[in-house]
């Protein structure tokens, strides 16, 4: 699949958009087990910081008829990816996904695990008695905001105290808050968010990326393994405790 995507800064209008998103997500992680996201976060307001501090960003599908060579926030515009043989470091600017140490045979077999995870997930929904919304099949067939996450350049407390250690001592960014649309999953998204945001830090002079997740969300951890995430330690929040990993980048 040949696709353009936007990669642009939230707006206080995606709010509601966002907020789908995040309840299929929570649904979905709920459908499946996970602890995650099972205690009313995020919610609106965690997003509206998000929007306020800049922090949020969205990937946006054009709308059938519009040209797709618009310019986001951060001056970079669309970018082109292939979900399934796109090889890394082939797009430009900040949607360059730099050296992320994922080739090309990996993106292959990274788009085919998430395809199956995305079956997963799907079989789960209808266990649960719940499947794509109307809403969100009317979104994804006019072309609207498809993932969410909030890229964080200001450092994050709860890393201070990490339980173990991190692979560096300077700069970083953090990925918080990551969430793709029903409809969407399983077709290289939420990799491609990932790379977006190390492209943006390297672009940046940011020496690594940070991330942390529940021990139970298997999607975002085999996600990290695969784009050479390496585990840290723990880090706690006042929901519970987090698995933390770190990634260098630009080495």
């Amino acid at each position: 699949m040949n696709e353009k995507l936007l990669f642009r800064r939230a707006r206080p209008a995606d709010t509601e958009r966002i907020m789908e998103i995040i309840r299929q997500a929570q649904a979905q992680m709920r459908a499946l087990g996970s602890l995650q996201w099972q205690d009313g976060y995020p919610a609106t307001a965690d997003i509206g910081h998000d929007i306020a501090c800049g922090y949020g960003w969205v990937f946006e599908k054009p709308e059938a008829g519009k040209s797709t060579d618009v310019r986001g926030t951060d001056g970079t515009g669309a970018a082109g990816f292939r979900a399934v043989t796109a090889a890394a470091g082939k797009t430009t600017g900040t949607e360059a996904a730099g050296k992320t140490g994922v080739s090309g045979a990996d993106e292959t077999a990274a788009a085919a695990e998430e395809a199956e995870e995305a079956e997963e997930a799907e079989k789960a929904g209808e266990a649960g008695g719940r499947g794509e919304t109307e809403p969100a099949k009317a979104a994804a067939a006019q072309g609207n905001v498809i993932a969410y996450g909030a890229v964080v350049f200001d450092g994050e407390p709860a890393y201070d105290a990490i339980e173990g250690a991190w692979l560096t001592d300077g700069e970083y960014v953090v990925l918080h808050r990551m969430a793709v649309a029903d409809g969407e999953k399983g077709r290289g998204v939420a990799t491609e968010f990932m790379r977006r945001v190390e492209a943006m830090a390297c672009g940046r002079g940011t020496g690594s990326m940070r991330v942390d997740t529940n021990f139970d969300n298997r999607y975002m951890l085999r996600m990290l393994g695969r784009l050479g995430f390496v585990y840290c330690g723990k880090v706690r929040y006042r929901s519970g405790e987090r698995l933390a990993f770190e990634k260098t980048l630009g080495t």
